[in-house]
């Protein structure tokens, strides 16, 4: 059985209502508390807690989460009520077409409930919600920015990628000095040793000073090769992964400013 999730981000104009921190402290320990009661199957305690969380902070991924908690409880008419809201706040999510099947469905129910008709439950629930909300705002330069639902894991993972990438360029530069400095130092030594003869021969002091800084740079050579082999590798791993998760986002005005709304199924 497949669950959709709706990551929302509302960007808001400057001329927008400051919210009030200390609620929005009191929703997300709300949200915590509906989280743990929706994993544990208390679906009817968590559509309370949401709607809590949405009083003290109304940000329109809570409408989802409330439909989603009383569909599972098995109230249609409260399901069907706050998806009809969500859709009001948000016309055109993601993954309308999922929804617009739950509204359809809940409205069904609860019509045959008015006639006394029994509904069996789904027998398997989905036990998933929305992702906790951020409890810190995230800062948009010129604008106020509400936090996010869940975080852009794909985005992370190819900056992960590019940070990879150069500590994997910087460990090869650095092992391909030490290469170099392995035959310059072999160089010298052959140098010095063609200076020396039988009339006037030279210590064996300077010599193993050269093969002592040889073998040193040798070590830190093999170092760089294989630290700088396995980032590469790793990054260019984190950067497929990160496009792998890449989703397609929608934009839509707001009479304060613009919606951004991006979705992924799981």
């Amino acid at each position: 059985m497949r669950s959709w999730l709706v990551v929302v981000l509302i960007v808001a104009c400057p001329n927008a209502a400051r919210s009030d921190p200390d609620a929005k402290a009191q929703a997300n320990a709300a949200y915590g508390d509906a989280e743990i009661l929706f994993q544990g199957g208390d679906y009817v305690r968590a559509a309370e807690k949401f709607r809590l969380a949405y009083k003290l902070d109304p940000d329109p991924g809570y409408l989802f989460n409330i439909a989603q908690s009383y569909r599972l409880g098995n109230d249609c008419t409260n399901a069907a009520d706050f998806y009809r809201q969500f859709l009001a706040k948000i016309p055109n999510p993601p993954n309308l077409a999922k929804i617009t099947v739950w509204l359809q469905d809940t409205e069904l129910c609860a019509e045959l409930r008015t006639r006394d008709v029994k509904i069996v439950p789904d027998p398997k629930p989905e036990p998933k919600i929305v992702p906790r909300p951020d409890p810190k705002p995230k800062i948009v330069p010129h604008h106020e920015a509400t936090p996010a639902i869940a975080a852009d894991s794909g985005r992370t993972k190819r900056r992960l990628a590019f940070v990879a990438g150069g500590l994997g360029i910087a460990a090869l530069s650095v092992a391909g000095f030490f290469t170099w400095d392995v035959g310059y130092l072999a160089d010298q030594r052959a140098r010095f040793l063609l200076t020396c003869t039988t009339n006037a021969p030279c210590s064996s002091a300077t010599p193993d000073r050269y093969d002592d800084r040889a073998n040193r740079a040798a070590q830190v050579a093999r170092v760089g090769y294989v630290v700088g082999g396995a980032a590469l590798v790793g990054g260019a791993a984190l950067y497929l992964l990160g496009r792998k998760g890449e989703q397609p986002v929608t934009i839509a005005p707001t009479p304060n400013g613009a919606m951004v709304l991006s979705g992924f199924a799981f």
